[in-house]
């Protein structure tokens, strides 16, 4: 049961950062076509593509922790006994999780400072762009959670798999 819910909730990360590099790349080339082949470019996708962008970053940082898919120094590290690997792992993800526990607090603080202001292309609150500080601190915190529990479920052979992956 745990597991499926891991599973759901990755793959609905996965997905929704697809989703968002799509989306981006849909509103830009429009926003080209029409800029230069209609003259007649609209007012709201650069601002409509920065908070995709934001949202995007934040989402895909947190996807690349949960899959470990982050800038590692394994030169280092490849000669090191089990043991000292499974301490640098504890410790790498419980600070990542100190980090992820502070964007959700501070990030909630600049959505409550930012929710009265209005972004004026799209016409809705700033705040917007901070929540993805707060999203991907919670989905960072899930991650570590994982990684901390069951440090295998996201290698390779494990049961879960990245999204598009082949066995």
């Amino acid at each position: 049961m745990i597991r499926r819910i891991i599973r759901i909730v990755d793959r609905t990360v996965t997905y929704v950062c697809a989703a968002q590099l799509i989306a981006m790349l849909v509103i830009v080339f429009s926003q080209v076509v029409l800029r230069y082949g209609f003259a007649s470019p609209t007012s709201w996708s650069e601002e409509l593509t920065l908070l995709i962008l934001v949202w995007f970053g934040y989402m895909g940082m947190a996807l690349g922790f949960g899959h470990d898919f982050h800038i590692g120094l394994h030169s280092l590290t490849r000669n090191w006994p089990p043991a000292a690997l499974r301490a640098l792992q504890i410790m790498s993800d419980t600070l990542v999780l100190i980090i992820a526990a502070m964007m959700v607090y501070y990030g909630d603080i600049l959505v409550e400072k930012t929710a009265v202001q209005v972004m004026p292309a799209l016409g809705v609150s700033k705040s917007v762009l901070y929540y993805s500080l707060v999203v991907s601190g919670l989905t960072m915190i899930f991650y570590a959670a994982i990684h901390l529990v069951s440090p295998d479920l996201f290698k390779r052979d494990s049961v879960i798999e990245p999204a598009g992956a082949r066995k």
